[in-house]
């Protein structure tokens, strides 16, 4: 129970922080006053007497209620070179250890650059644990695994033996007529496991490396699929451009991933059928993309060129049209790739949030939120302002 103990406390604590209104700093738009790691805090601050005084007095605070106070004894301080009131805030603070680096779990931390000399204590540590292994522990052949070997080390395979006894040979030069052709060289143990495998004579697939100098894997997962058919929209979502947590729900969607409501029924968890953006409608994968009223709004909202169609488009056609559009343009079209992803994503998230969570954005609040996060995701590309102006 002690982990558990400890979080609920330090949770306390961190409340503390956060009601008696304790100034954390600012980075880049991002305010931090702390941070939790199991039962260590880390707290960060603007270095002021007010804010120090306002420290100790939710330190002694919780102090009372749980017993645990502070040992300053043990305690140190480290400060920057632009901080100038050093003195009033180690009074203020009752720390009068200064130190120019700090040991955590066995890192120095500095707020200057660390010296090989402060890392000797960590490097000393690792040394005499390093001393104590075996030679055998740390052989080379104990560190070599493969997939073909069903992701066991070598030594496993091939016994107790120096890599020296494993030879770089190809497979042809060991089969000749059928069988095996071993050379006297190999150890016993290593003749043993090659003289168990069976080599099967009869007609079946082979596969053929037909240039070993450019052959590579990508070759033999081309062949060993040949049987499947081409996926035709595979480059419409994994490209250069992707943003990874977009463009894993555009996979889905197209795979049928998404756990749908139609999709949940068939295996048996019986769940409300209707749509819940639009309140027309079965919910599946077609109805959500974009069928229904409400993410087709949110689609033409951020796509001008989905008005024009007749009917409402699935996510292939919209692929489709995406191409024959915007073929001849690179950054436009892996642009709008991104977007519909985007779409994909907020949609299935504005789905859970109303199933799951009760909040709802309406068809004009979620294309600005889709919009701040694709400018979030773009804003380094070369032409970033005239692509945002598309949506």
């Amino acid at each position: 129970m002690s982990p558990y103990l400890s979080c609920l406390v330090m949770d306390a604590f961190s409340n503390l922080l956060e009601d008696r209104g304790f100034k954390g700093i600012t980075l880049n738009g991002y305010a931090i006053s702390h941070l939790l790691y199991a039962d260590d805090v880390l707290i960060f601050g603007e270095a002021t007497l007010e804010n120090c005084s306002l420290l100790v007095s939710i330190i002694k605070e919780f102090a009372c209620m749980t017993g645990l106070h502070v040992n300053h004894e043990k305690c140190a301080i480290m400060f920057p070179k632009h901080v100038h009131n050093q003195r009033d805030i180690c009074n203020a603070l009752s720390i009068y250890n200064i130190s120019t680096n700090i040991s955590y779990l066995g890192i120095p931390l500095s707020f200057y650059r660390l010296k090989i000399e402060d890392y000797m204590p960590l490097i000393d540590s690792i040394h005499k644990k390093f001393t104590g292994w075996k030679a055998t522990i740390l052989s080379m052949i104990s560190l070599k695994w493969d997939h073909w070997i069903d992701n066991r080390n070598l030594c496993e395979i091939f016994g107790h033996v120096s890599i020296a006894h494993i030879p770089d040979i190809a497979l042809s030069k060991l089969i000749s007529d059928n069988g095996w052709t071993i050379p006297d060289n190999f150890s016993s143990s290593l003749t043993n496991v090659i003289s168990g495998i069976s080599i099967n004579a009869a007609d079946g697939p082979c596969l053929l490396w037909f240039d070993k100098l450019k052959s590579n894997f990508k070759n033999f997962m081309d062949e060993f699929h040949a049987d499947y058919a081409d996926c035709c929209w595979n480059r419409m979502v994994w490209h250069k451009r992707n943003a990874l947590k977009f463009f894993v729900f555009a996979w889905l969607a197209n795979v049928g991933g998404l756990k749908t409501a139609d999709a949940l029924r068939i295996r048996n968890i019986m769940v409300p059928t209707l749509c819940c953006l639009c309140q027309n409608g079965d919910e599946t994968l077609s109805h959500l993309f974009f069928e229904c009223s409400y993410s087709f709004s949110i689609l033409t909202a951020l796509i001008k060129g989905m008005a024009t169609f007749l009917l409402r488009p699935n996510i292939l056609q919209i692929y489709d049209w995406l191409n024959g559009s915007f073929n001849g343009n690179v950054d436009v079209l892996n642009f709008y790739k991104l977007v519909l992803s985007a779409i994909i994503y907020f949609l299935w998230k504005e789905r859970n949030n109303r199933i799951f969570g009760n909040q709802i954005l309406c068809h004009t609040s979620l294309p600005l939120s889709i919009k701040r996060a694709v400018s979030e995701k773009i804003f380094k590309w070369r032409n970033a302002i005239a692509l945002l102006d598309r949506i």
